[in-house]
């Protein structure tokens, strides 16, 4: 995987499976190391690096016309080998950043988070992004997964909102007239359907007080409700 901001400005990542843990990760740093220094020999240019070992990964670091950070580390739970690596210009200041994102980096073999401009939601990993809309004070994201389709909006300026409404009422207005559950933390919503073969709507909503924010969870299903879980 590539991501890119420019000729320079990387950040990649690659994997490899593998059936049991390696026996010596900074062997297979330094492997890659001497691969990228043999690519820089053919464009006639010199690269050095170094290696750093800990128990669970080694982080490397490689100067040329560019530069770069990386860390190489086994993941128990895909069994793979990962190496992730940020690389930016001769004077570009990556390392700091780097480690950042080395650090946040992890696997999920159940539960995937989607996140984006502070708002998350945790779906199943078949339930996969569709679509999203990026709107002045509220983000949309929509989601399709066997039996269920999702919705997950964050409102922004919940004092505003709730100034003119309550939370009851402004969630029946977005969603419908169904039948109201509160729990402690949110608000959930049941529509069932009139006809038997169209789908149930549910519904979560919660006022995140301290973010100022209104979070919404809608989904349609057939026999798959939703959790609130999903929405943490």
């Amino acid at each position: 995987m590539r991501l890119e901001a420019g000729a320079e400005d990387l950040l990649q990542i690659r994997w490899e499976f593998c059936k049991r843990p390696p026996n010596d990760l900074a062997a297979r740093a330094l492997k890659y190391l001497e691969g990228m220094k043999h690519a820089a020999r053919k464009r006639k240019q010199a690269l050095t690096h170094s290696v750093q070992e800990s128990k669970e990964w080694v982080d490397f670091k490689w100067n040329a016309e560019s530069k770069g950070a990386g860390r190489l580390m086994f993941d128990e739970g895909s069994s793979r080998v990962f190496i992730i690596e940020r690389s930016g210009g001769k004077g570009s200041s990556i390392v700091a950043e780097a480690h950042r994102i080395f650090d946040s980096f992890g696997t999920h073999q159940e539960i995937l988070p989607w996140r984006v401009l502070g708002f998350e939601v945790r779906l199943p990993r078949d339930i996969k992004l569709e679509k999203f809309k990026f709107l002045t004070g509220r983000l949309t994201l929509q989601f399709k997964g066997k039996g269920i389709s999702l919705t997950a909006e964050r409102w922004s300026l919940a004092d505003k909102i709730l100034e003119k409404h309550d939370l009851l009422e402004w969630a029946r207005g977005l969603i419908g007239d169904g039948e109201a559950y509160f729990t402690p933390y949110s608000l959930s919503l049941l529509l069932k359907p009139k006809l038997p073969w169209q789908r149930v709507t549910e519904a979560y909503v919660r006022h995140d007080a301290e973010g100022n924010r209104l979070l919404v969870l809608k989904a349609q299903h057939r026999n798959r409700p939703p959790s609130l879980e999903w929405l943490p």
